[in-house]
């Protein structure tokens, strides 16, 4: 029954509510943290004359800003996401080649 509860409920007991107010908050808190690895991230591809950000970078950077107790479970995403990815690719272009 508890994978059919919305996202933000998860957490929470069957019966519990979250205030308007309090999901507000931690949007802002979101869009806040966001915005910090962003800069953090953009100023050291400008250094290095780079335009794309990736995800290496941002693990870079949430490093550099004390958050390194979420580089290890984010680098084994990170791969896996990159094995989908490419597996995608590669049966689109079998798929184009078969035709």
């Amino acid at each position: 029954m508890e994978q059919n509860r919305a996202p933000e409920k998860k957490g929470l007991p069957p019966n519990g509510k979250i205030a308007k107010d309090a999901k507000e908050t931690v949007q802002e808190c979101v869009s806040e943290f966001i915005s910090f690895m962003t800069s953090e991230v953009s100023d050291k591809c400008q250094k290095e004359k780079r335009k794309t950000i990736n995800g290496d970078d941002l693990l870079w950077a949430m490093a550099t800003l004390g958050f390194e107790d979420y580089i290890d479970p984010l680098n084994i995403y990170l791969s896996r996401y990159r094995v989908v990815i490419n597996f995608r690719i590669t049966v689109l272009f079998i798929t184009y080649l078969i035709g």
